[in-house]
């Protein structure tokens, strides 16, 4: 077998244009990822929310959510609840199973106690959010309620069906005696 060969800088032009044709046919492939790399990740949606701003102490307080993460991976629902002017609580959650860590649509309940100070009512506030796997939150969402001063606020028809879904209970300690919240007399 003859091979011929081809000076250098005689037919520089002829191997250029070759080695051109020759990169320009070959298909682009972009770069898979390693089975184990971690995929962008979506932080859950708090969608919509709905709660009563008042009602009559002794009742639970629904507060009715709904929330969804493409991911299906949320967690619980974080919520930070406090009776302004008296105690705060924190890192109060609600676990999310099944179906619910991909979509819900449902309510907690609060309950709250039958007495209540000599103030005749009290205001009620959470803050709350969803947390998945990963540790992302989704945005906040604030209800307050004003208890023993009922109004009779009807639930609106989205959330009629969400009353037949609940998600969870949160359960708080409220204060019954709130002297110590007084400011002293000086004598």
């Amino acid at each position: 077998m003859k091979v011929n060969r081809i000076p250098i800088g005689k037919n520089m032009y002829g191997t250029c244009v070759l080695l051109v044709l020759m990169v320009a046919c070959a298909p682009v492939v972009p770069p898979v990822p390693p089975p184990d790399a971690a995929r962008p990740a979506n932080p859950p949606q708090l969608l919509d929310s709905f709660a009563v701003s008042s009602m009559r102490a002794g009742q639970t307080w629904r507060i009715f959510l709904e929330g969804s993460d493409p991911d299906g991976d949320m967690k619980d629902i974080w919520f930070v609840a406090s009776q302004l002017g008296g105690n705060v609580w924190v890192n109060q959650f609600v676990n999310l199973k099944g179906e619910d860590r991909r979509h819900f649509i449902g309510y907690v309940a609060l309950p709250t106690p039958l007495y209540w100070s000599s103030s005749g009512w009290e205001t009620v506030r959470v803050e709350v959010r969803i947390r998945d796997s990963a540790g992302l939150y989704s945005q906040q969402l604030v209800h307050e309620v004003t208890i023993g001063s009922y109004t009779g606020e009807p639930i609106p028809p989205k959330w009629v069906q969400a009353a037949q879904h609940k998600l969870g209970t949160v359960f708080l300690d409220f204060e019954r005696n709130r002297e110590h919240h007084e400011p002293m007399l000086r004598r």
